[in-house]
C-alpha cells in the first residue's frame, strides 16, 4: 500500500501497481513497521529500541533432546536469567516431525543489556556471539549450542516497541490491530494473545455496527478505547520486563512483576 484516501462511504487503498481498494473502514494489521500507522501517525508512528542487544536462530533438535526440555524444563517454551552474566534465554519449540526419526524445530534467543564492548563483539560472526553467550548456561543447552553446524543462519534481532498505542482513526474509518496497534517486546510473552483479543473485540464492535445498533465510526471508537486500556499498559509493562530480565539478583531475590507477574489476557 502506498496510500489512503478518504472517500465517500468509508476509505481507499491505493497499491504499488495502481490498483485500488475501497471500504467502510481499513484495518491494519501489517505488523509493527505499519505502513497503515505512518498515515494514522505521521508524527509519532516510529518504533522505539530498547538498550538491550539479542541473537538468535532456528534449530533442529532431536526427540531425546527434546524430551530433556520437556522432562525437566518445559514441554513448549522456557526463558530465564544466566546467575553470573545476566544474560536472558528464551527457547520455544516451533514444529513436531511428521514421521519418526526426523529432527524437531526450535528457536533459541540469547540477549543482554547493551554496553559499549558490543561494537567489537558484533563485529564477530554472529554464530560466534551466540555460542559465546550461550555457553555459560546448563550443559544441555550448551551442548546443542556447540553442536550447531557451522553455516547456522544466526539473526541479531532488534528489541524495539511501540509505546504511543495512539493514532488518528480518520473519523472511524481507519483503525489498527495486533503489532501495528501495540507492538511489544518478548519477554512476557503476550503480545499474540492481545492480537486475538483485539481481532475479537474489533469483530464485535463492527458486527453491530452491521446490525444497525451503532455507526462505523462509534465501532470503531468504542473498540480503540477498549484496546487501550489494556495495550499501553502490556507495553510498558513488557519493556520492563525486559530490563528486569537481564538482572538475575532482582528476579532472584527482588522477583519482578514485570517479568513474572500473572498476564492480564
Amino acid at each position: 500500500m502506498v496510500n489512503m484516501e478518504k472517500c465517500e462511504g468509508g476509505i481507499r487503498a491505493v497499491f504499488t501497481d495502481g490498483s485500488t481498494v475501497r471500504g467502510s473502514v481499513l484495518v491494519g494489521a501489517d505488523g509493527p513497521t505499519s505502513i497503515v500507522r505512518k498515515f494514522l501517525a505521521p508524527t509519532t508512528h516510529e518504533l522505539h529500541r530498547l538498550p538491550i542487544n539479542a541473537v538468535g536462530c532456528a534449530l533442529e533438535m532431536s526427540e531425546e533432546q527434546v524430551n530433556y526440555f520437556k522432562d525437566h524444563v518445559d514441554p513448549l517454551y522456557f526463558m530465564g536469567t544466566h546467575p553470573e552474566t545476566d544474560t536472558f534465554v528464551f527457547w520455544s519449540l516451533l514444529d513436531t516431525p511428521t514421521s519418526p526419526g526426523n529432527p524437531y524445530r526450535a528457536q533459541v534467543y540469547f540477549s543482554w543489556i547493551a554496553c559499549d564492548a558490543d561494537e567489537e563483539l558484533l563485529k564477530q560472526p554472529l554464530l560466534d556471539v551466540f555460542r559465546e553467550k550461550g555457553r555459560p548456561f546448563f550443559p544441555r543447552l550448551r551442548e546443542i549450542v556447540d553442536s550447531l553446524p557451522d553455516d547456522t543462519v544466526v539473526t541479531k534481532v532488534n528489541l524495539v516497541d511501540w509505546p504511543s498505542v495512539e493514532w488518528d482513526n480518520w473519523n472511524g474509518t481507519s483503525t489498527l490491530i495486533g503489532d501495528a496497534a501495540h507492538c511489544m517486546v518478548i519477554y512476557r510473552g503476550e503480545g499474540v494473545n492481545h492480537a486475538i483479543v483485539d481481532a475479537c473485540q474489533l469483530a464485535d464492535t463492527i458486527k453491530s455496527a452491521f446490525d444497525g445498533r451503532i455507526s462505523i465510526k462509534d465501532a470503531v471508537n468504542e473498540y480503540e478505547q477498549k484496546m487501550r486500556l489494556r495495550a499501553k499498559e502490556a507495553v510498558e509493562t513488557s519493556r520492563q520486563a525486559g530490563h528486569d530480565g537481564h538482572c538475575y539478583e532482582k528476579v532472584d531475590k527482588e522477583g519482578s512483576f514485570a517479568l513474572l507477574g500473572e498476564k492480564p489476557v
